[in-house]
């Protein structure tokens, strides 16, 4: 059984798992009151959530973190090994690079930082503790960690830390590995930041060479995989956007 906890602009996702459930990201840090009023609705107890998978450190993904741990300690986070040092620093990095997806994105993003001066790409630092999982770069099953057939699948391209939730059908939490949402301005089913396009478009590869039917993004409706086997390599590095945060 999969529920959607859809907030301010992330969707989150809610797998049942032996014993409890497992939550996939956690939102926006101003998404506290609509994250629990989702789960109340959802008829879950946060006590009930003993995983938290983190698909990246993004502000959007993490921001929660404090407050979900705080209330329940004994959720064990499962994050990518480069999450580790960039959750410590409490913001969205740009120590790897990256460009806005397409060249409209760009000035979108840039006339909604305008206007909405909360956008700092910034959230409330957090520091790993000994019971969460640590995960290599590397596709790992996680069956004897959680009870059932759910692997990570590391998915860099986004951000360097990103990783996705596969499950037994072929279904992927893929947080902002792929996206669909604000096509208009030519996202081509990507999300709207790139860290590196070579390796954001390697992973799309990887996850149809795995077999996937289904993806479930942190951003808009669920994609099917023809999708993105028809825009592999559409983006172009000429048609990107610079990113610039001052």
């Amino acid at each position: 059984m999969m529920k959607t906890i859809k907030l301010s602009k992330t969707n989150c996702y809610i797998i049942s798992i032996d014993k409890g459930y497992l939550l996939v990201d956690t939102g926006y840090a101003e998404d506290k009151i609509k994250f629990f009023k989702e789960l109340s609705n959802h008829q879950i107890e946060l006590n009930e959530i003993r995983f938290l998978f983190l698909t990246h450190h993004h502000d959007d993904h993490a921001g929660l973190l404090n407050d979900l741990i705080g209330q329940n300690p004994d959720i064990r986070i499962i994050l990518n090994e480069y999450s580790v040092e960039l959750l410590k620093n409490g913001v969205n990095t740009r120590a790897y690079g990256g460009a806005w997806c397409s060249k409209r994105m760009k000035k979108a993003a840039e006339f909604y930082r305008l206007i909405n001066k909360n956008w700092t790409l910034s959230f409330p630092p957090f520091i790993n503790r000994d019971t969460d999982i640590i995960l290599p770069n590397q596709d790992v099953n996680l069956k004897q960690i959680i009870g059932i057939n759910l692997s990570a699948i590391y998915s860099p391209g986004h951000s360097i830390d990103s990783i996705s939730l596969l499950d037994e059908n072929m279904n992927l939490y893929c947080g902002d590995a792929a996206a669909d949402y604000l096509r208009i301005l030519g996202t081509r089913y990507a999300p709207p930041f790139i860290t590196d396009l070579s390796q954001f478009y390697s992973t799309w590869q990887k996850f149809v060479d795995l077999g996937v039917k289904q993806i479930y993004p942190s951003h808009g409706n669920k994609i099917n995989i023809e999708k993105i086997k028809m825009n592999i390599n559409k983006l172009t590095n000429d048609g990107m956007g610079k990113f610039i945060w001052d």
